[in-house]
């Protein structure tokens, strides 16, 4: 391992410590924490740049999010770009970090601006971190600003601003807070079903397919007639009479009546076997 050269420290009004590093120092702390995973040389890089990542956090203070949260986020970023810098280049670090330190942060204020998804494809991404810096006032897009917008940032769908716009202008609510007036349950309240139950549910479920499985044997017993006057008769809504059903089958009303119940006895009979 190369030798590590220590590096002067310099006080800052925030009573971090913060390291002043020359651009050698600097690429020789990154070449011991890529061949050897050096975690002093990481740490003395991470602390050079400390001020660097809060400085790219205050672009996204608008979003109600955490400074420290964001910061830790960009360190992320940070270490990223450390590790993958190529040294060949004639490139400073912090030119190449900048990207993997905003990479990290955006998709972090994307994740917990919302509870739910916000953005998820390109397009949207761009109107969420640009539409309110570029709206003219307060008020809902509308179609032609929204087609003007949209020219502007290179997105192909209007619909995909005006949508965004819709998205940012409602927050979030609490399943703590109450519906609207003082006696009102809360929102955590209502969605439980107190009639239902997993357990329950699965039990019966299975009931249910054991008796179809039943029954589906037993009318395997039943000839031509027999199924025909059960199935018009018993798993239907609209349930057929027993004159309409002697005029098709070509008996009287009292024949279907009997071929009827002899089928339910050989159903009834066939189901208790099992």
């Amino acid at each position: 391992m190369r030798a590590f050269h220590p590096i002067q420290q310099t006080s800052t009004s925030h009573n971090k410590a913060d390291l002043f590093l020359t651009k050698n120092s600097e690429f020789e702390l990154i070449s011991n924490v890529q061949e050897h995973d050096c975690k002093r040389s990481l740490s003395s890089l991470v602390k050079s740049y400390t001020s660097f990542v809060s400085r790219a956090a205050t672009k996204l203070k608008g979003y109600g999010l955490d400074d420290e949260d964001l910061c830790q986020e960009g360190m992320i970023g940070f270490i990223k770009a450390v590790r993958s810098f190529d040294l060949t280049l004639n490139l400073q670090l912090s030119t190449y970090a900048i990207f993997y330190v905003r990479s990290e942060m955006l998709e972090f204020t994307i994740k917990n601006f919302r509870l739910a998804k916000i953005a998820t494809t390109h397009d949207q991404r761009k109107a969420f971190f640009n539409l309110r810096s570029k709206k003219s006032n307060s008020e809902s897009l509308s179609y032609n600003e929204a087609v003007a917008l949209a020219e502007r940032l290179n997105i192909k769908n209007p619909n995909t601003l005006i949508t965004m716009d819709m998205r940012l202008k409602y927050a979030d609510s609490s399943f703590s807070g109450s519906k609207n007036a003082d006696d009102d349950p809360f929102w955590e309240n209502v969605l439980f079903d107190k009639n239902s139950n997993v357990e329950t549910f699965h039990i019966q479920q299975g009931e249910n397919k054991y008796r179809s499985s039943l029954l589906k044997k037993a009318l395997l017993v039943l000839n031509v007639n027999e199924k025909f006057i059960i199935e018009e008769r018993c798993f239907y809504e609209e349930k057929r009479t027993l004159s309409d059903l002697a005029s098709e089958i070509g008996v009287s009303a009292e024949r279907v009546r009997q071929i009827e119940k002899a089928a339910i006895n050989k159903l009834k009979k066939t189901i208790n076997l099992h």
